[in-house]
């Protein structure tokens, strides 16, 4: 059980710091924003509701 323990907050761990490391890109004065796959919308999914 503490091995299971271990690798949860190991991977806690690298979450958090990829979450923070993608939160400074995108604050950056060079951050633009990339395409999306051809023919999806964020709104898409909303749309019929």
């Amino acid at each position: 059980m503490l091995r299971v323990i271990e690798v949860w907050k190991a991977t806690g761990e690298q979450d958090w710091e990829l979450s923070v490391n993608n939160q400074r890109g995108i604050e950056s004065t060079r951050y633009r924003p990339g395409p999306y796959v051809r023919g999806y919308s964020l709104e898409e999914p909303w749309k019929s509701r």
